[in-house]
């Protein structure tokens, strides 16, 4: 992985603060890796958070959603510092018309970080999209979410 960031290959991507939507799941952030990126995405590090002092938070990760509108774009960091771009797109609140194929749910309480880290968690070929959802259980509970990748180029 070392190779990879000094190579300004690694980046992260951070939704900030969010306030949720008690007892409804709401698509958050949408993650595409574009078709003929010439990139596979390597998902290493998911560091998922409830700032709030009550409440918690549900994260529903699915691949492939049917999108209607892409949502606000998030400029990934590269965590280099350096000048390299991304290859990878990604979303704040995207309109969702199918969420996809459920992958995994996670859920975080009040005050806590849960973080989830392997080699690769997940790998996202060319034109495989990712879509985050989440759920609080009280108006007003917090969240964030950073996601932690690396760009490989297609051999």
């Amino acid at each position: 992985m070392e190779h990879l960031t000094n190579g300004g290959r690694t980046f992260v991507i951070s939704s900030s603060d969010l306030a949720g939507t008690a007892g409804t799941e709401i698509p958050r952030i949408l993650i595409r890796n574009p078709v003929n990126s010439g990139k596979t995405l390597k998902i290493f590090k998911i560091e998922e958070s409830v700032n709030t002092g009550t409440g918690n938070a549900m994260f529903r990760y699915y691949k492939n959603p049917t999108i209607s509108v892409v949502g606000t774009l998030l400029n990934p960091a590269n965590l280099n510092l350096n000048t390299h771009t991304s290859s990878m797109t990604s979303y704040l609140n995207p309109t969702i018309s199918n969420n996809g194929t459920r992958m995994m749910q996670t859920i975080a309480g009040q005050m806590y970080t849960l973080t989830k880290q392997s080699n690769y968690l997940w790998i996202l070929n060319e034109g495989v999209d990712l879509l985050i959802n989440v759920r609080t259980n009280a108006a007003g509970t917090t969240w964030n979410i950073n996601l932690y990748y690396a760009e490989v180029d297609i051999a």
